[in-house]
């Protein structure tokens, strides 16, 4: 897992660059109604393989610039929470479409103003049925507090069920361990037992084999933790935390416990990337959902036999009770001050909802959003039929529920938390004085976003 650590400096530095940000944001003439003979040219963060998985941008389009002749589209590929994006906003040159995430990234996006609210164009748009998309769209609502609310600023293009496992099931047997389902998926505890049982280290010390391999960031993971519970690391009304909260407590020392005493991949306990040690036998479960099946699928370089690979849902608390949650949601928004909103909005809906969107699908780039094009999802090989039913299934489960704070930027929220959390692990603090320092540091960021925003 990647650590990124801010300095205060860091942290000063990007308060200013958002008062940049806001100070250059405010509202512009917006010219939607363009001349049909004049030509447009469209700006979007999307290189061709998020769009389409590689090819030609040209190609991409063919069918939408036989439609709209004075639309051009011109491809600046930069991840929108970024350095580089944030120097183009605070320069006026911002592109009219953001590529972004919509769990991580949108409320922050939104609260600071730099998005147009999409449902007005959604109404009239003869592309999109709301009806027809999964609920995990929500993400990319915003009512100013709380994501999963409020006005659409966009869509995923394509999502996956990230708490999802991958799972070994010869593995699972061979531990004289009960193996998990589609339909019955581990227990915590049981997650907890499984993690011991294949944690294996050689005579020199080394870690040969982990039971989970591939996470997401701790703090979207112990969200997860707390949202099947109705809680969060987080107040109702996102002004200060529950770190003292027993139950968020709970949820922080079984992350530790497993990252610390075996069996969870760690800083102490590192894996190779993506899923290598899943593949090769060195790991029994690998925490990434459908999204990276077609990878696997066209992978040479099994050890494993892939009739043992399960894709199964994430770990719950009670068994009876299913939950299932869209960590990241990539998608797009647009600029509010994009000069042209009709010309951004059709390449919005081309990109979505389009030819890119089905060949995105048939590529098992993940889950469409659109139900309808669901069947375009490959099915030619045991494997990825099995992972096409598996995520169907869950995707009926998929929740919204794991809460961003929109007054503090996740980035620097995720990287303080793993600053202190991080020695804990090594055993060079205690767990007590890191969430004493983890608190009033995000205490700071809330209270410095809430500045920048006019927030009281």
């Amino acid at each position: 897992m990647k650590k990124i650590f801010l300095s205060n400096a860091m942290r000063i530095l990007c308060i200013l660059l958002t008062i940049v940000l806001l100070v250059s944001c405010s509202p512009g003439k917006q010219t939607g109604g363009t001349n049909p003979d004049e030509k447009v040219t469209i700006t979007i963060s999307f290189d061709a393989v998020a769009l389409a998985g590689g090819g030609d941008l040209d190609d991409i389009f063919a069918e939408f610039y036989k439609e709209n002749p004075n639309i051009a589209i011109e491809s600046v590929p930069m991840v929108a929470t970024s350095p580089e994006m944030t120097a183009k906003i605070a320069s006026g040159n911002a592109p009219d479409l953001f590529r972004l995430e919509g769990v991580t990234a949108l409320p922050g996006m939104a609260s600071k103003g730099l998005l147009l609210e999409l449902d007005d164009y959604i109404a009239k748009s003869d592309k999109i049925v709301l009806d027809n998309l999964y609920d995990v769209c929500n993400v990319f609502r915003f009512d100013g507090r709380e994501a999963g609310k409020g006005p659409i600023y966009g869509v995923p293009k394509d999502w996956s069920i990230d708490t999802q496992m991958w799972i070994n099931k010869k593995m699972f047997r061979d531990a004289g361990l009960r193996v998990p389902t589609k339909n019955e998926p581990l227990t915590y505890d049981e997650l907890a037992v499984a993690c011991h049982k294949f944690f294996k280290t050689n005579e020199k010390g080394e870690v040969v084999q982990l039971g989970l391999v591939g996470l997401y960031g701790i703090v979207q993971t112990i969200e997860v933790m707390l949202a099947q519970q109705g809680k969060s690391m987080w107040s109702e009304d996102f002004g200060s935390t529950t770190l003292a909260d027993p139950d968020t407590r709970k949820a922080i020392e079984y992350y530790l416990d497993l990252q610390q005493n075996g069996g969870m991949e760690s800083p102490l306990n590192p894996a190779n990337t993506y899923y290598t040690w899943f593949i090769e036998g060195k790991a029994a479960m690998f925490n990434y959902g459908y999204w990276i099946a077609s990878q696997m699928s066209n992978e040479q370089n099994w050890k494993i036999d892939v009739n043992d690979v399960e894709l199964v849902p994430g770990p719950v608390w009670n068994k009876n009770k299913r939950f299932s949650a869209c960590l990241a949601g990539t998608g797009s928004a647009i600029y509010k001050n994009t000069k042209h909103p009709d010309e951004a909005f059709k390449v919005f809906e081309y990109i979505h909802f389009g030819p890119p969107a089905d060949t995105r699908a048939k590529k098992a780039f993940g889950l469409p959003i659109d139900r309808t094009k669901t069947s375009l999802l490959p099915q030619d090989t045991p494997f990825l039929k099995m992972a096409y039913e598996s995520v169907l299934d869950d995707a009926e489960y998929a929740s919204a529920d794991v809460r961003i704070n929109p007054y503090a930027n996740y980035a620097s929220v995720n990287a303080t938390f793993e600053k202190y959390y991080v020695p804990v692990l090594f055993e060079q603090d205690t767990l007590d004085s890191a969430l004493e320092k983890i608190n009033n540091e995000f205490n700071i960021l809330i209270r410095e976003g809430k500045e920048i925003l006019g927030v009281d």
